[in-house]
């Protein structure tokens, strides 16, 4: 019996909160969200040891991957930092599509004792979201598609006996793609929603090249490019693929 009265008490608050979400999100066509995210390398490419890597740059400053594997607790001296934040602009053509425009930033940093290796990105993307009921749903799904416009560099840093050497990988543009699936939670009578959500882009799928480094060791390269195209020297390189799994929490607010 008091079970019955609480719920005779609870769902009016309950169906009050969600059609004053309805009215408070339904009319409203605009949104901006923002979002942080733990990132993680994907492809075999990016995820190379920092002793595979740096035995193959000591040859000829070539690599065929990018050393970015997470080998903490089985490698002393090492540690892998990521991180990644953006924000969007979406604009509803419906009621459950969107279209969007937005900007990011991924790092990624890995240091073996005296060696490091950082890459950025920095990224524009257009694309169009999906959710699986209408915009005003309190916990709702959604699928979203993009395509991303990159600016990707980093540097280098590798100690010889006689000292640490630096190399600066300029800023390259890219051509990619990417795809996010997540759930997202209105706040009752706010427009405003939180958001997990698992993003996977590829940000090198038009636009890879090679140039042969200027120099060999020992002598100092101070400048080298990305070089994600294949070594034609190398009958045995392929290209590389750079990509990215990110695990995004984020908060969106209609207006």
């Amino acid at each position: 019996m008091k079970t019955l009265i609480l719920l005779f008490l609870i769902m009016p608050i309950v169906v009050m909160a969600q059609q004053e979400t309805q009215n408070t999100v339904l009319s409203r066509k605009w949104s901006i969200s923002g979002w942080g995210s733990q990132i993680y390398p994907v492809s075999s490419a990016m995820r190379g040891t920092s002793a595979q890597f740096r035995e193959e740059i000591a040859t000829d400053y070539n690599n065929t991957v990018y050393p970015f594997k997470d080998e903490e607790g089985s490698s002393p001296n090492s540690s892998l930092f990521t991180l990644g934040f953006g924000g969007k602009l979406s604009y509803h053509i419906e009621e459950q599509t969107a279209l969007f425009l937005g900007i990011g930033g991924q790092f990624l940093s890995k240091r073996q004792s005296k060696d490091k290796a950082f890459l950025f990105f920095y990224s524009t993307i257009l694309g169009t979201e999906y959710t699986l009921f209408p915009k005003h749903t309190h916990l709702n799904f959604f699928g979203s598609a993009a395509l991303s416009l990159n600016f990707i560099g980093g540097n280098v840093e590798y100690d010889y006996f006689f000292g640490n050497s630096e190399t600066m990988i300029p800023a390259v543009f890219r051509l990619g793609v990417e795809g996010e699936l997540g759930a997202r939670y209105i706040i009752p009578s706010t427009p405003v929603a939180l958001e997990l959500s698992g993003n996977y882009a590829l940000t090198n799928l038009i636009g890879k090249s090679y140039t042969k480094p200027s120099a060999k060791p020992n002598a100092t390269l101070p400048e080298r490019e990305l070089n994600d195209g294949a070594n034609p020297d190398n009958p045995n390189d392929n290209v590389r693929t750079i990509d990215l799994f990110q695990i995004k929490l984020g908060v969106k607010i209609w207006f």
